[in-house]
């Protein structure tokens, strides 16, 4: 139906266009109409050949977002030729891949390059459609209702849930399971020529694999946890037609999502917990709450299979202190602010939550949304001093990490907009560091060279990895011909591979 030539991302045609990477001094190089000369020979002969039976689709950068490359003004000039040139529509994305700015994360705001396809929009006579983050369907039909765009470009929110215009189209929003963002499944693995998997889609690559078979055989089966990864070993078993009961020890659902979606960019994961939980609510599961799981209650209940979701927990190893009255918690403790940490905070092990968790304090002791919204509305500040206190944080954040640099943990492609931030926010880094010891109202690291030194500290945050939470599965030990141990339960890991387990085997069961 239609045929899509792809002129942005910095791939070859945008190399021709911009004059940051076209150096050449023959026809293609030089004037912007030069430039464009490559483009104009790949639209007017694929136009040629197709004629009108084919749509014809031009996806360009609104900005490249690259010093030196074309900006959005230069994006409206090129719109104008293709138009001339015979494409039917087009399609306005962010930036270049090199750029700087992100452009498919978390980070990004819902919607928030609607502004590059507006001003096209309003340049040119054919359709133009607007993407890249637009995973909420009230975001498109708000983009459409102002008429500052055509049609709207879905491409992962299609992994996470294929169903989701239709789903839409009948007014079935809570029903969607929506992407969070998170990039681990196909954006970190298609840039390494790696199948594309989704983390809140687990069929997603695996549709001929993984086949949702009605049960044969129905069973009573009993799942203890409600995160994310027991939900959806609920969700699979029930749709397949067991009976399933699920046992949740707090008062909600969720597990570890609400530590998930805390640091800054993370929040859509909490559209996971909402999806989870309606459909278990859809399909009549059996929710237990404040239901703590021990061997007598799960031994006499008599059911067929047992799985064990029941988590992880943080680790915290003890350290030597002089007894300075030092703030000493998690970093899950800090992310649903159950603790305040001070002025001076001290983090414990550079990994992945690490590094969210000294953005999330950074962030937070700095400028917020909603004040540089009402600073720059009101104009009550110059330009400068807002730039000041958007870019200065009032805490002193420290990253204390053994090995040679911070930020493992992340898949591939996917933190560099945190580690991003946390040089932005002057966040101290402490690579090389092993921790020795509280002394005198700091904690104490040796480096390589058997230095130490003291970093000063209010508060001590631990983010040194999880342990599973499994000790159930040794007093049910009589019943290990029924019992399955998943996710972080088993071993702590990715929500992505906590789900996919989750549904190979609710499958197999």
């Amino acid at each position: 139906d239609v045929i899509e030539i792809l002129a942005s991302a910095g791939y070859l045609i945008s190399q021709f266009l911009s004059p940051l990477t076209n150096l050449r001094t023959d026809e293609y190089g030089g004037s912007e109409e030069n430039r464009m000369r490559f483009a104009k020979e790949v639209i007017t002969r694929v136009k040629a050949a197709v004629g009108n039976q084919v749509a014809i689709s031009v996806r360009l950068a609104g900005n490249d977002f690259v010093p030196g490359s074309n900006t959005n003004e230069n994006a409206i000039s090129f719109a104008k030729k293709c138009e001339a040139w015979g494409a039917d529509f087009l399609n306005i994305t962010g930036g270049w891949h090199e750029t700087k700015v992100p452009q498919l994360p978390g980070e990004v705001p819902h919607g928030g390059f609607l502004y590059l396809a507006s001003a096209i929009k309003n340049a040119v006579t054919i359709p133009v459609m607007a993407s890249n983050r637009f995973n909420l369907p009230e975001f498109a039909e708000e983009a459409l209702a102002l008429e500052v765009a055509d049609l709207i470009g879905f491409g992962r929110p299609l992994i996470a849930d294929p169903n989701l215009p239709n789903k839409v189209a009948s007014n079935q929003l809570d029903s969607i399971c929506y992407c969070v963002g998170c990039n681990q499944g196909c954006l970190a693995r298609t840039f390494f020529n790696r199948p594309v998997e989704c983390t809140v889609n687990p069929l997603a690559g695996y549709e001929y694999d993984l086949t949702m078979e009605p049960t044969p055989t129905p069973k009573k089966i009993l799942v203890v946890g409600g995160g994310p990864v027991g939900a959806q070993a609920a969700i699979v078993l029930q749709e397949r037609g067991h009976q399933v009961t699920l046992w949740e020890k707090t008062s909600s659902l969720g597990g570890q999502l609400p530590v998930v979606a805390a640091p800054y960019g993370k929040s859509d994961f909490q559209l996971l917990a909402n999806y989870q939980a309606k459909r278990l609510q859809d399909l009549h599961v059996s929710l237990v709450f404040n239901q703590e799981a021990n061997q007598q209650n799960v031994v006499e209940a008599g059911f067929d299979e047992i799985i064990l979701a029941t988590g992880s927990k943080p680790i915290i190893f003890p350290l030597k202190t002089d007894g300075s009255p030092i703030q000493i918690t998690t970093a899950e403790e800090v992310l649903l602010q159950k603790v305040i940490p001070g002025k001076r905070v001290v983090i414990i092990g550079g990994g992945a939550v690490g590094c969210e968790v000294a953005e999330f304090l950074l962030e937070k002791s700095a400028l917020s949304k909603e004040a540089l919204h009402f600073l720059s509305v009101h104009q009550a500040e110059s330009p400068e001093t807002i730039h000041h206190l958007l870019h200065t944080s009032k805490r002193n954040v420290s990253i204390v990490e053994m090995k040679k640099r911070i930020g493992e943990g992340f898949d591939l492609g996917c933190g560099w907009p945190v580690i991003k931030q946390l040089h932005r926010l002057k966040a101290n880094i402490f690579t090389l560091h092993k921790v020795i010891e509280i002394k005198e109202n700091a904690l104490i690291v040796e480096n390589e060279k058997k230095e130490t030194i003291a970093i000063a500290a209010d508060t001590l945050v631990f983010a040194v990895g999880y342990q599973s939470v499994n000790t159930l599965a040794n007093d049910l030990d009589q019943l290990k011909d029924k019992l399955h141990v998943i996710g972080d339960a088993k071993q702590p890991g990715k929500i992505l591979e906590g789900i996919a387990e989750a549904t190979k085997l609710a499958i197999r069961l």
